[in-house]
């Protein structure tokens, strides 16, 4: 709705390469950027129910369609996968 009604934004980081809906991934995967040892990760497995941050981004990046047309990932790469998971 925001770009139907005030147009596309301005390149931001001075890189014109990167589309808005490429800098939408980006700050994405940043939001759970972070460093954990391998003890941390161990002991996560059992106490915790949630995945490690990188398999947040990872995988429900690789899932979503948007981000594989953002990307122009090729049908069948890496990210992305022909059969996606799909939770709801």
């Amino acid at each position: 709705m925001y770009l139907a009604q005030n147009g596309l934004e301005p390149s931001l980081l001075n890189f014109p390469k990167i589309t808005n809906d490429q800098l939408f991934f980006l700050g994405y995967g940043q939001s759970w950027c972070s460093k954990e040892t391998k003890e941390y990760l161990t002991e996560k497995q059992f106490h915790n129910e949630h995945p490690p941050n990188n398999f947040r981004v990872l995988l429900s990046t690789r899932n979503n369609p948007q981000f594989a047309k953002a990307f122009n990932c090729p049908a069948g790469s890496k990210m992305n996968p022909i059969e996606k998971c799909e939770v709801w």
